[in-house]
């Protein structure tokens, strides 16, 4: 989900490029708090990567967590110094700090 059309487009050819098929992703364009909450599937690997300095990488996890299953893998990434606290729907796998941006793997339990 992401409001930029050219953001879309650009995951897109990443999906292509990897091989993926369509069945297997889901693209839409529109305020991903907003999206979250009308969602009806259930995802099993969900890329957030929210504008930064807008703390707005925990408001999306929060919403994330009714529609991903036990197990689901979240890649999130926030600007380094983003204060991010993962609640006990998650584990962390992993928390690395690369240049100006952190990205954390964590699961939902």
């Amino acid at each position: 989900v992401d409001k930029a059309r050219s953001s879309l487009n650009l995951a897109k050819d990443n999906a292509d490029n990897l091989g993926v098929d369509d069945h297997q992703v889901s693209f839409q364009q529109g305020d991903a708090l907003k999206v979250l909450t009308e969602l009806d599937q259930d995802f099993g690997l969900v890329f957030l990567d929210p504008p930064y300095k807008q703390d707005l990488a925990a408001k999306a996890l929060s919403g994330l967590t009714r529609v991903l299953q036990k197990g689901s893998i979240v890649v999130v990434e926030t600007e380094k110094d983003a204060v991010f606290d993962v609640s006990a729907d998650y584990e962390i796998l992993r928390d690395k700090i690369y240049g100006q941006s952190r990205v954390m793997i964590i699961r939902r339990v």
